[in-house]
């Protein structure tokens, strides 16, 4: 999961030309389909929504690091923070998925 939210950041910043995820002016459609990738992701994989949610975010990281050549500035402890925030519906949505699916088995 983690490798497959590296890739799709990647392409947001690519698409946008902005160095990371969250500077890009469509970043809140970009998390919009982060939310349905989290939420596709708690139907298949069924279990760890919190892993999944906190993949999908923090998969920015290392996009960030890679765009921005390895430099870490000096907002990089408030960049945590609101990833960790961002994390939070991430989790919220695949926590429903998995719920959703646990509901169909029966």
């Amino acid at each position: 999961m983690f490798g497959v939210s590296a890739v799709y950041w990647q392409g947001v910043s690519m698409v946008s030309g902005a160095a990371e995820p969250w500077d890009s002016p469509a970043y809140g459609i970009a998390y919009l389909v982060a939310l349905a990738i989290a939420l596709a992701a708690g139907l298949v994989i069924g279990r760890a929504a919190w892993l999944i949610g906190l993949a999908i975010s923090f998969a920015q990281i290392p996009v960030m690091l890679w765009n921005g050549d390895g430099a870490v500035g000096n907002m990089a402890a408030a960049g945590l923070i609101i990833l960790a925030a961002l994390t939070l519906p991430l989790i919220g949505v695949a926590a429903l998925g998995t719920i959703i699916r646990k509901r169909r088995a029966r």
